[in-house]
Protein backbone atom coordinates (compact mmCIF):
# COMPACT_ATOMS: atom_id res chain seq x y z
CA UNK A 1 0.00 0.00 0.00
CA UNK A 2 1.47 3.83 -0.90
CA UNK A 3 1.09 6.33 1.42
CA UNK A 4 2.38 9.95 1.18
CA UNK A 5 4.34 10.80 4.79
CA UNK A 6 3.00 13.63 7.09
CA UNK A 7 6.63 14.79 7.40
CA UNK A 8 7.81 15.01 4.35
CA UNK A 9 5.33 14.23 1.92
CA UNK A 10 7.38 11.90 0.04
CA UNK A 11 5.06 8.32 -1.04
CA UNK A 12 6.15 5.39 0.77
CA UNK A 13 5.27 2.19 0.77
CA UNK A 14 3.84 0.19 3.94
CA UNK A 15 5.56 -2.77 4.10
CA UNK A 16 3.14 -6.21 3.98
CA UNK A 17 4.44 -7.95 6.99
CA UNK A 18 3.73 -4.45 8.93
CA UNK A 19 0.00 -4.16 7.08
CA UNK A 20 -0.69 -7.52 8.93
CA UNK A 21 1.18 -6.91 12.24
CA UNK A 22 -1.31 -3.91 12.60
CA UNK A 23 -4.18 -5.58 11.08
CA UNK A 24 -4.10 -8.30 13.87
CA UNK A 25 -3.74 -5.56 16.16
CA UNK A 26 -6.84 -3.32 15.18
CA UNK A 27 -4.03 -0.32 14.59
CA UNK A 28 -3.98 2.09 12.08
CA UNK A 29 -1.17 1.88 9.29
CA UNK A 30 1.97 4.40 9.29
CA UNK A 31 1.28 7.70 8.65
CA UNK A 32 5.24 8.13 8.84
CA UNK A 33 7.78 6.55 6.07
CA UNK A 34 10.07 4.79 8.16
CA UNK A 35 12.96 7.07 7.72
CA UNK A 36 10.41 9.94 9.59
CA UNK A 37 9.58 7.71 12.08
CA UNK A 38 13.29 6.63 12.34
CA UNK A 39 13.99 11.01 13.37
CA UNK A 40 11.31 11.08 15.47
CA UNK A 41 12.00 7.58 17.48
CA UNK A 42 15.92 8.94 17.66
CA UNK A 43 16.60 5.42 15.58
CA UNK A 44 19.98 6.06 13.89
CA UNK A 45 21.96 3.19 11.01
CA UNK A 46 24.30 1.65 12.68
CA UNK A 47 26.77 -1.09 12.25
CA UNK A 48 26.61 -4.33 13.71
CA UNK A 49 29.82 -7.50 14.18
CA UNK A 50 28.05 -10.06 12.77
CA UNK A 51 28.41 -12.81 15.09
CA UNK A 52 29.20 -16.17 13.18
CA UNK A 53 31.51 -14.80 10.85
CA UNK A 54 33.24 -10.83 12.30
CA UNK A 55 32.34 -8.98 9.49
CA UNK A 56 30.56 -5.74 10.11
CA UNK A 57 27.32 -5.35 8.46
CA UNK A 58 25.06 -2.16 8.46
CA UNK A 59 21.90 -2.07 10.63
CA UNK A 60 19.81 0.77 8.68
CA UNK A 61 17.67 2.83 10.57
CA UNK A 62 14.66 2.09 8.72
CA UNK A 63 14.89 -1.46 8.73
CA UNK A 64 15.48 -1.04 12.96
CA UNK A 65 12.26 0.83 13.36
CA UNK A 66 10.45 -2.16 11.16
CA UNK A 67 12.18 -4.79 13.04
CA UNK A 68 10.91 -2.71 16.08
CA UNK A 69 7.27 -2.19 15.15
CA UNK A 70 6.99 -6.19 14.23
CA UNK A 71 8.37 -6.67 18.00
CA UNK A 72 11.55 -8.87 16.24
CA UNK A 73 15.12 -9.07 17.96
CA UNK A 74 17.91 -6.82 16.62
CA UNK A 75 20.19 -8.93 13.91
CA UNK A 76 23.58 -10.65 15.89
CA UNK A 77 24.15 -12.65 12.57
CA UNK A 78 24.41 -10.93 8.69
CA UNK A 79 21.08 -10.25 7.74
CA UNK A 80 21.35 -12.01 3.99
CA UNK A 81 23.24 -14.82 5.77
CA UNK A 82 27.00 -14.57 5.78
CA UNK A 83 27.67 -17.01 3.37
CA UNK A 84 25.46 -18.72 -0.45
CA UNK A 85 25.21 -21.56 2.28
CA UNK A 86 23.74 -19.70 5.47
CA UNK A 87 22.05 -18.00 2.84
CA UNK A 88 19.92 -20.49 1.72
CA UNK A 89 19.24 -22.19 5.03
CA UNK A 90 17.96 -19.18 6.84
CA UNK A 91 14.68 -20.08 8.59
CA UNK A 92 12.05 -18.49 10.61
CA UNK A 93 13.12 -14.90 12.14
CA UNK A 94 16.29 -14.71 10.20
CA UNK A 95 14.46 -15.45 6.99
CA UNK A 96 11.46 -12.87 7.66
CA UNK A 97 14.16 -10.39 8.71
CA UNK A 98 16.52 -11.18 5.43
CA UNK A 99 13.01 -10.37 3.39
CA UNK A 100 12.62 -7.40 4.86
CA UNK A 101 15.83 -6.30 3.93
CA UNK A 102 15.76 -6.56 0.55
CA UNK A 103 12.42 -4.95 0.23
CA UNK A 104 13.44 -2.01 1.76
CA UNK A 105 16.41 -2.06 -0.20
CA UNK A 106 14.49 -2.18 -3.40
CA UNK A 107 12.20 0.46 -1.92
CA UNK A 108 14.40 2.92 -1.36
CA UNK A 109 16.15 2.06 -4.87
CA UNK A 110 12.52 3.11 -6.14
CA UNK A 111 12.15 5.89 -4.86
CA UNK A 112 15.99 7.08 -5.07
CA UNK A 113 15.06 6.18 -9.05
CA UNK A 114 11.56 8.34 -8.80
CA UNK A 115 13.34 11.46 -7.27
CA UNK A 116 16.32 11.43 -10.26
CA UNK A 117 13.42 10.90 -12.97
CA UNK A 118 11.12 13.91 -11.57
CA UNK A 119 14.21 15.92 -11.22
CA UNK A 120 15.04 14.98 -14.66
CA UNK A 121 12.06 16.41 -16.63
CA UNK A 122 12.43 19.44 -14.87
CA UNK A 123 9.95 19.48 -10.94
CA UNK A 124 10.63 22.36 -9.00
CA UNK A 125 12.09 21.68 -5.85
CA UNK A 126 10.61 23.14 -2.71
CA UNK A 127 13.89 25.62 -2.53
CA UNK A 128 12.97 27.00 -5.86
CA UNK A 129 9.32 28.07 -5.23
CA UNK A 130 10.01 31.30 -3.91
CA UNK A 131 13.57 32.23 -5.86
CA UNK A 132 13.17 35.81 -6.90
CA UNK A 133 9.96 36.41 -5.11
CA UNK A 134 11.37 39.89 -3.61
CA UNK A 135 12.32 41.27 -7.25
CA UNK A 136 9.34 40.34 -7.97
CA UNK A 137 7.45 41.97 -5.62
CA UNK A 138 9.62 45.01 -5.57
CA UNK A 139 8.86 45.11 -9.48
CA UNK A 140 5.02 45.20 -8.83
CA UNK A 141 5.03 47.96 -6.65
CA UNK A 142 7.46 49.91 -9.00
CA UNK A 143 4.63 49.28 -11.44
CA UNK A 144 1.96 50.61 -9.29
CA UNK A 145 3.76 53.67 -8.53
CA UNK A 146 4.19 54.41 -11.75
CA UNK A 147 0.46 53.39 -12.75
CA UNK A 148 -0.44 56.13 -9.91
CA UNK A 149 1.67 58.78 -11.07
CA UNK A 150 0.19 58.34 -14.73
CA UNK A 151 -2.99 58.64 -13.72
CA UNK A 152 -2.22 61.81 -12.02
CA UNK A 153 -2.93 60.62 -7.98
CA UNK A 154 -0.84 60.90 -5.22
CA UNK A 155 1.02 58.31 -3.44
CA UNK A 156 0.22 60.01 -0.31
CA UNK A 157 -3.55 57.88 0.68
CA UNK A 158 -5.08 59.70 3.49
CA UNK A 159 -6.31 56.14 5.19
CA UNK A 160 -2.84 54.70 4.65
CA UNK A 161 -1.04 57.69 6.59
CA UNK A 162 -4.45 57.19 9.63
CA UNK A 163 -3.40 54.01 10.06
CA UNK A 164 0.29 54.45 10.30
CA UNK A 165 1.28 52.87 6.94
CA UNK A 166 3.71 54.66 5.25
CA UNK A 167 2.86 54.77 1.41
CA UNK A 168 6.29 54.90 0.12
CA UNK A 169 7.44 52.08 2.07
CA UNK A 170 8.74 48.66 -0.05
CA UNK A 171 6.26 45.80 0.51
CA UNK A 172 7.30 43.88 3.80
CA UNK A 173 8.75 47.72 5.37
CA UNK A 174 7.56 49.70 7.59
CA UNK A 175 4.03 47.51 8.48
CA UNK A 176 2.33 48.29 11.62
CA UNK A 177 1.93 46.07 14.52
CA UNK A 178 -2.02 44.79 14.93
CA UNK A 179 -1.91 46.41 18.19
CA UNK A 180 -1.26 50.03 16.28
CA UNK A 181 -4.05 49.16 13.45
CA UNK A 182 -6.76 48.27 16.39
CA UNK A 183 -5.95 51.77 18.78
CA UNK A 184 -6.39 53.89 15.70
CA UNK A 185 -9.61 52.07 14.37
CA UNK A 186 -11.04 52.20 18.11
CA UNK A 187 -9.93 56.29 18.58
CA UNK A 188 -11.66 56.66 15.22
CA UNK A 189 -15.05 54.71 16.93
CA UNK A 190 -14.60 56.50 20.23
CA UNK A 191 -14.45 60.52 18.06
CA UNK A 192 -17.27 59.61 15.70
CA UNK A 193 -19.55 56.86 17.89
Amino acid sequence: MIRECRDCSESFAVDPSEQEHLAARNLSLPRRCLGCRAKRRGVETTTIECARCGTGFVFDAKLAVLVQTLGMEVPTRCIVGCDETARKNLRGERKKLAELHERAAEGVARIKKNREERMEKGAVRPEDLFKGLGALLEKAAAEEAAAQIDNGSSLDHDADTEFGLNPKARPGEDVPSPDSLFKSLDDKRKTTG
